[in-house]
């Protein structure tokens, strides 16, 4: 596969992979507000494709997703967070077991992280369309 179509290919995948993470996180903000607290197994597993290997990347471990490009994503965290990075790294992998246990309902600091990821894999999307527009 040519670099443009690996780009493509990436592009297709995060996008995907935004789309379903925003969806889960619009319906999530909505239930809320509506006094629901809970998360539904659907919107928890469109959530955990994402943190979960993001939360891999930050812990050093070895993914195995390919729904998004973790290395990129956790480098645009980084950036975006550098002075707290350590304790921010810690909220993110909090965040992670909190959702895969799925046993306690998200806080008003879990969805600004979930808000962070969202933005920093928009952001990989963006940094994917410019490079493949330049080539």
């Amino acid at each position: 596969m040519s670099n443009l179509g690996v780009l493509t290919s990436r592009l297709n995948k995060n996008t995907k992979s935004l789309r379903e993470f925003d969806e889960a996180l619009r319906l999530i903000k909505n239930r809320r507000l509506a006094t629901e607290p809970y998360v539904s197994d659907e919107d928890l597993e469109k959530m955990l494709n994402v943190v979960s290997p993001l939360s891999e990347e930050i812990k050093n471990s070895l993914s195995v997703s390919t729904a998004i490009n973790e290395k990129n994503v956790a480098e645009i965290l980084r950036e975006r967070h550098e002075r707290e990075w350590p304790a921010y790294k810690e909220k993110l992998i909090s965040l992670s077991l909190k959702l895969r246990s799925n046993n306690s309902p998200l806080d008003k600091h879990d969805l600004q992280l979930l808000e962070d990821i969202a933005d920093a894999l928009d952001a990989e999307c963006e940094n994917l369309f410019q490079r493949i527009r330049t080539r």
